[in-house]
């Protein structure tokens, strides 16, 4: 018979595997999406003029989280404990809050932009051709803000739906029409810009709809202490940030030392290799709000089997990725075009550096539900920043080869950090003995691969990608099973199609 506290964190487990469920399957649609996207952009604008587009996007993605000052994890953090107390007028003043600090900086940083983008496109990317492209920056980057803020909101509610629809589904479907439309129209990197910044509007206002459907955003309020939240809110905010355009910083000094079309290169293996990462930010999300509420009432025993359990079904979704990104790099990227192929090595080192992300539970999630936002702002403030000088130093001489160096090494200081931070603090670790089930597995089915692959005559084309994940995905879900689940294994396949399983009963 189990105990009481086992069974809250199965409980725990499964909550979190159906929300997590949903954010996955609509993520995706979402990295479909997005991968189509590109994939047109590179066929259609070729290795630089992708190259200058992606630039500009990485900017905005990169300014968004920016200035917003920590607002979404306000919102996330104390707005889901009010909504748990049922403290409608406490969610709502702690709503406001996040405005306030993020609108000034929002106006200021995106302003700045719009007035120097001549400036900077000459002295920093040493192409004054992609000055219209940053001016258009100035106004994306505060919608994605916006968006960002809007949907924290949403999840304070322990709830995925919105997120899911509009930032996995609404999000890429509205980017792929739009900037489809304006490429159609004029193929151009301009052309292509605006279709996003009218996406991006799009998003922004479906967003502001949504919290309000959840709780009106105007209504009466209660005070909270401003001062503490803001406390907390300021390095967890540099936390957000360096997290977040972690990715984009690269691509952004790849533009800036490099040429446009490594860039180009750059974005489209990011994207590849970043499949993986969209497992763990669909978990980070779930589990964010839901660690928050364990910590905040004492469950300290719940939040590490919470902790544990995201940590073995992020490695065990990732790592077949991984081995099929290492495997087959230059039939993957194929699917971009035949110039983006020569330097196809740095997906590999893209995905090695995913590995040691996914690889080592949501540390960073955790030490921020800890309450240690200026730890984790330092870990990131240090290690990022000795990456960036990295990539300053070793891009110039050796290009893309510099730039993946500098990542790996980044990566495993960074993640290494957390997770003795993690045990040091709360005292528990990621790993757990079943570990070694998906690691079999994924090496064994990457050696079926190629041994299968070349067989089949098949050449250096998309198709031959295609083949090779289907050979792995299938021989890896095989050898999983035969090698056994586990009973929490068991539960969260159950949690995850029970749902299907009922709407089938019912037709």
């Amino acid at each position: 018979m189990s105990s009481p506290q086992g069974g809250d964190a199965l409980a725990n487990t499964r909550r979190l595997v159906k929300q997590t469920g949903l954010l996955i399957s609509s993520g995706v649609v979402s990295y479909g999406g997005q991968l189509l996207l590109y994939v047109v952009l590179a066929r259609v604008l070729g290795t630089s003029g992708f190259g200058a587009w992606a630039l500009a996007f990485a900017l905005a993605r990169t300014i968004g989280p920016l200035g917003i000052l920590g607002a979404d994890w306000i919102v996330l953090r104390q707005a889901s404990f009010y909504q748990g107390k049922g403290d409608d007028a406490r969610f709502r003043r702690t709503l406001y809050l996040g405005f306030a600090l993020s609108a000034v900086a929002l106006t200021v940083v995106g302003g700045g932009l719009v007035a120097a983008a001549s400036l900077i496109a000459r002295e920093v990317f040493e192409d004054p051709s992609i000055a219209p492209l940053l001016r258009l920056t100035g106004i994306t980057a505060p919608l994605m803000g916006i968006q960002q803020i809007m949907l924290a909101g949403t999840q304070a509610f322990k709830s995925m739906r919105e997120v899911a629809l509009l930032r996995n589904l609404l999000r890429p479907l509205a980017r792929v029409i739009f900037v489809s439309a304006a490429v159609i129209l004029v193929s151009t990197e301009f052309s292509a810009y605006v279709g996003l910044t009218i996406a991006e509007a799009v998003i922004a206002v479906a967003s502001v709809y949504a919290l309000n459907r959840r709780i009106p955003i105007l209504g009466p309020t209660k005070s909270v202490d401003h001062r503490d939240l803001i406390k907390f809110a300021l390095p967890a905010w540099g936390t957000r940030a360096l997290t977040t355009s972690h990715r984009d910083i690269y691509s952004i000094l790849v533009g800036s030392l490099a040429a446009l079309a490594s860039t180009g290169i750059f974005v489209a293996s990011q994207q590849v290799a970043g499949v993986s990462t969209t497992i763990i930010f669909a978990m980070n999300q779930v589990y964010a709000p839901m660690g928050s509420d364990l910590y905040l009432q004492g469950r300290a025993s719940e939040l590490e089997g919470l902790f544990k359990s995201i940590a073995k079904w992020s490695f065990t979704l990732g790592f077949p990725l991984f081995c099929f990104q290492i495997g087959f790099p230059k039939e993957i990227l194929t699917l971009f075009g035949k110039s983006f192929v020569e330097q196809s090595f740095i997906l590999v080192f893209l995905s090695v550096g995913n590995l040691l992300s996914f690889g080592t539970g949501p540390s960073t999630t955790t030490l921020l539900i800890a309450g240690r936002a200026r730890m984790t702002l330092i870990n990131n403030i240090s290690t990022i920043g000795g990456e960036v000088i990295l990539a300053i130093w070793l891009i110039p001489a050796y290009g893309l080869l510099g730039a993946g160096i500098a990542r790996v090494i980044g990566v495993s200081v960074n993640n290494l950090i957390r997770v003795i931070q993690v045990r040091v603090i709360l005292g528990f670790w990621p790993y757990r003995l079943d570990y070694w089930k998906p690691l079999v597995a994924g090496l064994a089915s990457l050696g079926l691969a190629k041994l299968v692959i070349p067989v089949t005559g098949l050449g250096l084309r998309p198709v031959t990608a295609v083949a090779a994940a289907l050979v792995i995905g299938v021989s890896y879900v095989g050898l999983v099973l035969i090698l056994r689940l586990s009973d929490e294994d068991k539960m969260a396949i159950n949690a995850l199609t029970g749902r299907l399983r009922r709407k089938g009963q019912t037709n």
